[in-house]
């Protein structure tokens, strides 16, 4: 901008003749032959059969699309229908994500989670993530292709990986501005309306990932000037764009809509009261989260109340998606209710100063965890029938029900609520055991479940917790399936003591294991005494 600002001072100084006899200079970012890299097709690329394609298409738009409205739905299956995939590699890579989580939700007798996974892996593994050419600007399909992957991977394999991909594209959004609004037309093309899609994903998959692992998020949302996606359901749209709904239909992506009003209370919550003291929004003193926390309940308060009337919460609610939907949008309200209040519960945080506990912080937690976990169980039950997981439920169940643990042990473990509160908490692993089938990573938040509640009267088994936490997910031990994988998923592991450096030569030949699960972050991952270990390829 200050560049900018001193041509415009030049201009306003210039006669527009002395301008016109300016010769063109050549720009100097631009491409050199031998930065230039044209696409070869990739002849090994292995798509599945015609068939096998559509069944996973249709799975993925019933399944995904309609609770994250990355793509839309004609526009890409005309594109199918062209076989755009065998010449552009960008739509290419969509269409091999696309087929990945297409995998996850196939049904009938004969394939099996075994199968599942296999065939999702077998087309996620042929893509090459990051493999747009950073010389060049990324295109919408490379902004599709960044959250199709880190849904996968967020449902079948280690949340760090996922928050590592979206990370990455939000930098590449940042690089070329589309978190900045710009001036359009009175019209938005398919292309705007979509990148628009995009974006509003990787906003949400980062806060919300970034919340759970407890990490910042990559983008700030008063870094955000544009709107929301079109409430304009895929089959209204005309040529040229978005079109109109009709009044009396209510739009599925009226969900997507209230959830990103959501995200912005989740995202301030993450921002305010899970911080260090330096940083407290900077010009606000840590003294202030009390009224912030108020402030926060109250907004979520009011952002209950503008839920659309398809969208409250009906265990009768005649339509199978809008009932997903609901769901969805009161797990994450449970689970935003948790984190405002969960700072304040009196004896666990040592952070916030004593004016900043509540004493009912802990109940509202309580209450807040049993609702979580009730409507995702009615979820579960209504749709026993097909084994389809809650979206994004893995956060907020499994921190409800790690409420529910602390205020369980809070407590009388003889009063009536702490023995209905601990049979929610197996009610909660329950519904990771039952996520298993499509979800593999559900098993690694089930099996913590499970050992955090034999630790009760087990002092052996506190001792031994941490060193026998699962890798998340069940990491196969062929070395096939692990060469297969992302680099992302290996780090060496150098041998280490205390007060002894590492030799870099030794590092070459250190073993490689899986980055540890979600929640070891909270210890020390790699020693700060030794040299940090390199990623490899």
């Amino acid at each position: 901008m200050l560049v900018k600002t001193a041509v415009d001072v030049k201009k306003d100084n210039e006669q527009s003749s002395m301008r016109r006899q300016t010769p063109p200079l050549l720009k100097p970012w631009a491409l050199k032959p031998w930065e230039s890299r044209h696409w070869i097709p990739p002849h090994t690329w292995t798509f599945p059969d015609n068939s096998l394609m559509e069944s996973l298409v249709s799975l993925y738009f019933l399944n995904v699309n309609c609770f994250i409205p990355v793509l839309h739905r004609p526009i890409f299956e005309e594109c199918l229908k062209h076989r755009l995939h065998m010449s552009h590699p960008g739509f290419g890579t969509v269409v091999l994500l696309v087929c990945a989580l297409g995998s996850l939700y196939l049904t009938g007798p004969d394939p099996t989670k075994v199968d599942r996974e296999t065939m999702a892996w077998k087309w996620y593994n042929q893509v090459e993530m990051c493999g747009h050419f950073l010389c060049q600007l990324p295109t919408l399909y490379d902004l599709q292709a960044y959250c199709l992957a880190a849904q996968f991977l967020h449902c079948t394999s280690n949340p760090r990986f996922a928050w590592i991909i979206v990370g990455f594209a939000l930098r590449l959004v940042q690089d070329v501005a589309l978190h900045r609004g710009k001036p359009r037309g009175p019209t938005i093309t398919a292309d705007e309306e979509l990148e628009k899609r995009a974006l509003w994903t990787l906003l949400f998959l980062d806060t919300q990932i970034s919340g759970f692992l407890g990490r910042y998020a990559a983008l700030d949302v008063v870094e955000i000037d544009i709107s929301l996606p079109c409430e304009c359901d895929d089959d209204y749209w005309r040529s040229s764009g978005p079109g109109f709904q009709p009044p009396d239909k209510p739009s599925v992506l009226a969900f997507f809509n209230c959830l990103l009003q959501l995200y912005r209370i989740f995202h301030f919550t993450i921002r305010s009261l899970y911080t260090t003291r330096a940083s407290h929004l900077r010009s606000r003193t840590i003294n202030d989260l009390p009224d912030i926390a108020m402030e926060l309940d109250s907004a979520l308060d009011k952002w209950f109340c503008t839920i659309p009337e398809h969208l409250l919460w009906n265990q009768d609610q005649s339509s199978s998606l809008f009932f997903d939907q609901s769901a969805v949008l009161n797990c994450f309200y449970c689970y935003t209710r948790i984190l405002i209040n969960r700072p304040s519960i009196p004896g666990l945080f040592s952070m916030p100063p004593p004016s900043f506990e509540n004493p009912i912080a802990l109940e509202i937690c309580v209450e807040a965890a049993r609702s979580c976990i009730e409507v995702a169980d009615t979820h579960r039950q209504r749709r026993s029938d097909s084994c389809y997981p809650l979206f994004f439920s893995q956060g907020p169940v499994f921190t409800a029900a790690t409420i529910l643990i602390i205020g369980h042990w809070s407590h009388s473990n003889e009063q009536p609520e702490a023995i209905d509160d601990l049979a929610l908490v197996r009610t909660a692993i329950n519904i990771f055991h039952t996520q298993q089938e499509r979800w593999p990573s559900s098993e690694f938040y089930a099996t913590v479940l499970e050992r955090l509640i034999s630790i009760e009267g087990n002092s052996q088994a506190q001792l031994d917790y941490h060193n026998s936490l699962p890798v998340q997910p069940d990491l196969h031990t062929s070395s096939d399936w692990i060469r297969g994988h992302s680099a992302l998923s290996r780090v060496t592991a150098p041998i280490w003591t205390e007060g002894q450096m590492v030799d870099e030569e030794a590092l070459d030949d250190a073993p490689q294991v899986a980055i540890p699960p979600a929640f070891v972050g909270d210890e020390e991952i790699i020693p700060r005494q030794a040299r940090r270990p390199r990623v490899i390829g």
